[in-house]
């Protein structure tokens, strides 16, 4: 599993990130002091992040991300996004019958909502159904 750090500016949100995975020895490193310089550094800053986070585990770390209020965010894969209780109740699927008989599945849902709008969802067409006759 991965995890985005998210909306961290610079040096506002630095030192409480290094606060929460023990690492407060970045905040002096050369190269890593202030936001400008991590920016040129870019590489080097995730290289030696990267190699830290694979010290412990997922939970480890979003629950040290959490008691240090660090803003962060879960990278799922499409099973796991598919499944995210959040996604479910944002709405994002939807049940498909494909055709009458044929077994239901899950559709991304529009994207589009417009007040006191209703979708009208329907079978999928059939192979060739909707081509023009010639």
């Amino acid at each position: 599993r991965a995890f985005w750090l998210l909306g961290l500016e610079g040096d506002r949100h630095w030192p409480g990130l290094l606060e929460a995975i023990g690492r407060t020895d970045l905040a002096t490193r050369e190269g890593f002091a202030t936001a400008r310089e991590r920016a040129v550094n870019c590489e080097q800053v995730i290289a030696e992040l990267d190699a830290h986070f694979a010290t412990q585990t997922y939970a480890h770390w979003t629950a040290r991300f959490d008691e240090h209020d660090v803003w962060w965010a879960p990278l799922n894969s499409i099973p796991e996004a598919i499944e995210d209780p959040q996604v479910i109740a944002a709405g994002s699927f939807v049940e498909m019958t494909p055709q009458p008989g044929e077994a239901p599945y899950r559709a991304v849902n529009s994207p589009v909502d417009f007040s006191g709008y209703e979708p009208r969802y329907g079978p999928v067409p059939r192979l060739g159904e909707h081509q023009p006759e010639w």
